[in-house]
């Protein structure tokens, strides 16, 4: 008998830093016509939520949750991420969708805040009708500023079947960036960042699970495949693999026009004697097509969706 699951990854885009670094995809009207140092100024004073347009990208966020059972998500606060499970209950008010795990801790560069938007991190939630928590933690298991960003972990039951899923967001670079040195120091972070993961995910008790997903936010793209801190590659020669979608997932923007880099992925691994098999769900296009256009400004990344069969 197989078992069929859907498994999404979404960076639903962190208010706080829409405003800071001024992408549209996060500001409302207001936010797009004021100054990048009238924007700072409100930052500092703790009014910058003036310029958010969260209100009009929750229902749009929430509509693509809806599309699968597991949603890993990136960028995440406290206070938004009850605002999703919120807006994720059913008409009778009861929840659709549980919060599985969450790893939420301040941000590195700006430890002096106190801003609740300076909190954030990764989560990890499952539709409650398919799916069932066993467990959860998140990687490193203390979080702390030094600690850099956690992943969120959990151990999903789906009709008998028991799934080990990581929603991760590795450090990021400009691949452009004429200082290879620093180039070469973030893209290594990374490297290792999903390295100790991987290994994390298997160095607990691994009886009855059929399968380990590590999705998110890898802030790299196949532009860099060649050199030898690829981080996808790194989980391939580990036995992970995917559905073999190429579709970008972060979009061109007013911030960044030429855009259309893949930087978001599911990456697969088979534990047990059955066949596991990920098939792309095309949720990318989706949200590009022109009858669902505002689904594609719910944040600046498009969530990608893989769905998995295991016999």
């Amino acid at each position: 008998m197989s078992t069929t699951v859907s498994i999404g990854s979404f960076n639903i885009l962190n208010e706080y830093h829409a405003v800071k670094w001024g992408d549209d995809s996060g500001l409302n009207e207001v936010g797009k016509q004021e100054s990048s140092t009238v924007r700072k100024q409100a930052l500092k004073e703790g009014n910058w939520k003036i310029y958010s347009n969260w209100e009009t990208r929750l229902p749009l966020i929430v509509d693509n949750i809806r599309q699968v059972s597991i949603a890993c998500l990136q960028e995440v606060n406290q206070d938004r991420l009850n605002d999703i499970l919120q807006a994720l209950k059913g008409e009778d008010g009861q929840a659709t969708y549980m919060l599985a795990a969450q790893a939420i801790s301040k941000d590195k560069k700006d430890p002096s805040s106190d801003d609740p938007g300076k909190f954030f991190g990764n989560a990890i939630l499952y539709q409650s009708s398919d799916v069932k928590c066993l467990s959860s933690t998140h990687y490193p298991r203390e979080l702390s500023i030094d600690s850099g960003r956690g992943s969120a972990v959990a151990d999903l039951e789906v009709s008998g079947r028991v799934i080990r899923v990581a929603s991760c967001h590795l450090a990021g670079y400009w691949p452009g960036n004429p200082n290879f040195e620093k180039k070469e120091e973030s893209k290594k972070q990374g490297f290792e960042q999903v390295k100790a993961l991987h290994q994390f995910m298997e160095s607990d008790e691994l009886n009855g699970i059929s399968a380990i997903v590590i999705a998110g936010d890898f802030n790299e793209d196949p532009s860099e495949s060649a050199s030898s801190l690829y981080r996808v590659a790194e989980l391939k020669q580990q036995g992970y693999f995917s559905d073999g979608n190429s579709f970008m997932t972060e979009p061109p923007s007013v911030r960044r026009p030429d855009s259309d880099r893949r930087i978001d992925y599911i990456m697969v691994k088979s534990l047990d004697q059955g066949l596991v098999v990920a098939n792309n769900m095309h949720l990318e296009e989706q949200q590009l097509d022109v009858a669902n256009l505002a689904m594609a400004q719910a944040s600046d990344h498009l969530m990608t969706g893989t769905q998995l069969k295991l016999t």
